[in-house]
């Protein structure tokens, strides 16, 4: 019987032997642990590409028959090159990055240009008594000088000058295929059908055998030199083993293949597309490549057939350029574990060995799982679930009995019959051992309790209703999320309830560190007795979570529907810690080899641990793995860079160094940048910082521009960094100056010829103003002349007249009276006394006339007021002291601090019962006027009131006092007497003492 055929009779008679042949057959899958990414014309890619290069700022340049061309990982730009007499230049056939980060570019037709820092472009032109010919291949030397290989000969570029490398009958060197410089600085060259090294002594090729190995010339990380032959790598170096140069792989794109950083061998031409050769099958000194690798032949492994270049960036990212798009190949992180795809549900689960075992439902089929290794079926083994023990046995479910297995020993629990109590073949969906209780649900029995040697019944326990997930807690409890959205923790019988529907409806229960419920809102944690579900940046990222690891670090791992998710250890405890924290996280997903979203339906743990932190992933299209510890990180820093500054239709060009001056009413603008990354572009984060606008920098996420409005003229700096997918910061932020040019209305001079008018408007408009109230305030005084010119003609005509009359009729009277009276006497004292206040009544009629100037004093005036005074009170002793050089006081002040004074003087004789006044005259720059007795002074309730019902003598002093605005101050105290002092400042109370007070201050 063929093979054939009895692989096919046993694949009907074993369960599991189609998985068997499903997983030996896994290791020919195209590349299955790498993420393939295509680029054609309709994303922008240019056609017919040549040649391939980076340089150290991470653009990958793009050689085509229609110019230069680079790319970010986002979008592919056109440099176009100056031709400056070279008509041809625009088709490249090759180039090479040197080692100071100049691309130098070989075109088809003849002719070398170098793009040197700053974007300036170099011609290198061909002698005419040397001419190069089109150059097939170029390498760098140590010094900075250029080797370069074409149709006639290979030729060594120093100081701007073509030398020719001697030839002769042994070496001809026409027809040179390839060159490379080693880590050591050895020069190695291809053609004639033999390789070849540099005698730089002697400046000749020396041939090195074997001979016959000829073609592309390749170099493996350890340093080795390798050179094709007929479908095989033969290696060409000899002496100690040592590292290649860092960038070997990125300074130039070889047509015949490159070994990746790992030393996995990508080759091209096998004989059509491209082979991977796995890093363990390329340490002998002769590879045998063709048929012993993966074969990528035909889309949709690769867009064409018809390879022209493999290059490795500086990311680990493997680029093939075809005759019709450009391919890319990552890594994942998250590798295959090798079980088949097609086997239906699978549960994890680690025994106490740390051994890690799957087992799928469908076909009973047993693997153990070994990290980087093939997975191994258990042959005649037959278990539906596995699960762990609490003492970290492993329980396998068969299909009349479970086994448990712990270091070697292995015992048998026998399965529950059906529920019409015969022996049968249960289908059992889980298991679960809580210490103390063995649970296990099927579909004949629905959910059992294994305690005491006997299987129990769910109406044996006091468990909730509508169980829908389950978790092992301290011993004899549970952990269990119902259908209605709560938590219950079952305790050897006991049940406590809490409320679960901030989580919705669960996929998992975590009883850990802390107990956690997942569902469909996300990942909720009990804290204090109620759950808090954590706050994430993006709602998905903690959804229908079915599996938890934490690993020897703290780190905890969940696999839900958006991927594998990782919370280090401090970011974890700060969002327990503050309830508002947003929970910071790295998400794996289908980027780096997630396969699908976590499995929930089977109801089972989807994540299980290996010792050392190795992981096993459960996903709804199969199982992978992932080692926490070697987990590959992408470490290059972004180089951030400002691509332009546009302004509506306008941009203008970067000039190092240079600002860029935009024009006026540029007051909206654009700033547009880029940071080259061709692992993961899209998770590249950027910040930004304008000085004078922006208050500090600004975390703008994945967005590669940012437009500012209404930007007033003026100088600024715009600041740029990065970061990678990775939290990998770039390693210098830049800055570009930018100058906005003012409009004719923003310009300085016409702000200041705009104030100049303003001022001289204000000035006009003052001066108006002034002009105005003087003539209203003539008007006014006018008024008020009149006014006064009226109430002293009154005065002389009425007032005046009748005083006088009265006086007449008096002095008759007195005269009338013996010369000896006494009678006679007085009413001649009081005669006396009424010319006085007729003489002051014309006093007052002058004042009113003359607009206020008069001769009078306060000195006289109050001499005048007192008098009287002193004459009916002759036993008060009064006196007037004068200080300072007397000035003429302003009318209003002499009138109103005069009948202040008088009033106090009068209180003081007739109500202070007082034995001395004295009056204080103040001729200083705060004139002050004080009256100042012994008497009695005033009573409790005219201090606090500060005057006396029904009197208004105190009243009217502080009214007179605020109309000139003077402060008057009465102080007294019972039996102490009292002092009324008025004080107003100098540039009031002197005639024309404004200006005079305003000099001395200067």
């Amino acid at each position: 019987m063929s093979i054939p055929r009895l692989r096919r009779l046993l694949a009907l008679v074993l369960p599991g032997l189609g998985l068997l042949m499903a997983v030996g057959c896994a290791g020919a899958a195209p590349l299955r642990d790498y993420r393939h990414t295509s680029w054609g014309a309709s994303e922008g890619l240019p056609a017919q590409i040549s040649a391939l290069a980076q340089t150290p700022d991470g653009w990958l340049w793009l050689g085509t028959a229609d110019d230069l061309y680079r790319f970010d990982g986002v979008a592919f730009e056109h440099v176009a090159m100056p031709t400056r007499g070279m008509l041809a230049r625009r088709q490249i056939n090759t180039m090479h990055v040197a080692d100071n980060g100049e691309l130098w570019i070989a075109h088809v037709f003849g002719g070398v240009s170098v793009l040197r820092a700053g974007g300036r472009f170099d011609d290198i032109a061909d002698s005419t008594q040397l001419p190069v010919g089109t150059v097939n291949a170029m390498a760098s030397d140590s010094d900075g000088s250029l080797w370069a290989a074409s149709n006639v000969g290979v030729f060594h570029l120093v100081d701007g000058a073509w030398q020719r490398v001697v030839d002769g009958a042994p070496w001809p060197v026409e027809r040179v295929r390839s060159l490379l410089r080693d880590q050591d600085g050895t020069l190695w060259a291809t053609f004639a059908g033999q390789t070849w090294r540099l005698d730089r002594q002697n400046n000749r090729f020396a041939a090195v055998a074997p001979p016959g190995v000829s073609g592309a010339l390749l170099q493996s990380p350890d340093g080795r030199v390798w050179a094709t032959r007929a479908g095989a790598l033969v290696q060409v170096s000899s002496g100690a083993v040592r590292a290649r140069a860092p960038r070997a792989n990125q300074s130039e794109a070889r047509w015949g293949g490159q070994f990746d950083r790992h030393g996995n061998l990508w080759q091209l031409h096998c004989p059509t597309g491209a082979c991977v050769l796995p890093a363990a099958s390329a340490q002998a000194a002769v590879i045998e490549t063709i048929g012993r690798g993966q074969h990528l032949a035909a889309p949709p492994d690769i867009s064409s057939a018809n390879t022209e270049q493999v290059l490795e960036d500086r990311e680990g990212n493997v680029w093939i350029a075809t005759d019709r798009g450009l391919d890319r190949y990552q890594a994942n992180r998250l590798l295959h574990s090798g079980l088949p795809d097609n086997g239906g549900p699978v549960s994890l689960a680690a025994d106490a060995d740390g051994a890690v075992w799957a087992a799928f439902a469908g076909s009973g089929a047993l693997f153990r799982l070994t990290a980087g290794g093939a997975p191994v079926l258990q042959p005649g083994r037959y278990a539906r679930v596995v699960g762990t023990a609490t003492d970290g046995a492993l329980l396998l479910a068969g299909k009349r009995s479970i086994e448990r297995r712990l270091h070697g020993a292995v015992t048998q629990i026998a399965l529950p019959p059906g529920r019409d109590g015969q022996a049968a073949d249960l289908h059992v969906l889980g298991l679960l051992d809580d210490g103390k209780v063995l649970w296990m649900a099927a579909y004949e029995t629905g959910l059992m309790g294994y305690v005491d040697g006997q299987w129990r019944p769910r109406s044996a326990f006091n468990l909730p209703a509508k169980i829908v997930i389950s978790a092992a807690g301290a011993r004899a409890q549970l952990w269990l999320a119902d259908g209605d959205g709560g938590l219950s923790l079952y305790d050897d019988g006991k049940l406590t309830r809490y409320d679960a529907l901030v989580a919705g409806i669960a996929s998992a229960v975590f009883a850990g560190p802390q107990v956690m419920v997942a569902g469909e809102h996300g990942l909720a944690v009990l804290q204090q007795g109620a759950l808090r579900l954590l706050r994430t940046d993006r709602p998905d990222v903690l959804r229908n979570i079915s599996g938890m690891a934490i690993t020897p670090d703290g780190d905890r791992w969940f696999n839900g529907a958006a991927g594998l998710v990782h919370v280090r250890a401090a970011d974890w405890a700060r969002a327990l810690a503050q309830g508002r924290e947003v929970l910071r996280y790295t998400l794996l997903d289908a980027r780096d080899g997630y396969p699908g979203q976590a499995s929930t339906a089977s109801r089972l743990p989807s994540l299980v641990q290996a010792p050392g932190g190795q992981l096993w992933i459960g996903a709804t299209e199969g199982v992978v793995q992932l080692d926490t510890r070697g987990m590959q990180r992408n470490p290059v820093a972004p180089v951030v860079q400002i691509a332009q500054v546009s302004s509506g239709a306008a941009t203008w060009p970067l000039l190092a160094g240079a600002p860029v001056q935009l024009p006026p009413a540029a007051q909206d603008f654009n700033i547009a940048f880029t940071a080259p990354a061709l692992r993961r572009p899209e998770a590249l984060r950027f910040a930004w910082w304008l000085e004078g606008v922006d208050r500090g920098w600004v975390d703008g996420g994945t967005r590669r521009s940012v437009s500012y409005t209404h930007v007033a003229p003026g100088s600024y700096r715009f600041h740029l960094r990065a970061t990678n997918e990775d939290g990998v910061a770039s390693a210098a932020e830049i800055s570009q100056a930018i100058v906005i040019a003012p409009t004719l209305v923003q310009s300085a001079w016409f702000k200041a010829l705009c104030a100049l008018l303003l001022l001289l408007a204000g000035v006009g408009l003052y001066r108006y103003r002034i002009a105005l109230l003087t003539a209203r305030l003539s008007a006014q005084l006018q008024v008020r002349a009149s006014e006064r010119e009226r109430i002293a003609r009154t005065l002389h005509d009425t007032y005046l007249q009748s005083v006088n009359a009265l006086m007449l009729r008096v002095r008759t009277m007195a005269q009338s009276l013996p010369g000896d009276s006494a009678t006679r006497a007085r009413l001649e004292t009081v005669l006396v006394d009424a010319s006085n206040a007729l003489v002051e009544g014309r006093d007052q009629v002058e004042q009113l006339r003359a607009g206020g100037a008069s001769a009078e004093t306060l000195e006289r005036l109050l001499a005048r007021s007192a008098g009287p005074l002193r004459q009916c009170y002759p036993d008060v002793a009064y006196a007037m002291e004068v200080r300072g050089t007397a000035r003429t006081l302003a009318p209003a002040v002499l009138m109103e601090a005069g009948q202040v004074a008088a009033e106090a003087l009068r209180n003081a004789f007739i109500h202070a019962g007082a034995t001395h006044i004295a009056v204080r005259i103040d001729y200083a720059d705060t004139f002050t006027v004080a009256v100042v007795d012994d008497g009695k002074g005033l009573d409790d309730e005219v201090r606090r009131l500060g005057y006396r019902s029904g009197h208004w003598g105190l009243l009217g002093m502080r009214e007179r006092a605020k109309t000139i605005g003077a402060t008057l101050a009465v102080t007294s105290a019972a039996g102490a007497g009292t002092s009324v002092t008025l004080s107003i400042a100098a540039a009031r109370a002197y005639e024309g003492g404004r200006s005079r007070w305003r000099s001395r201050s200067r």
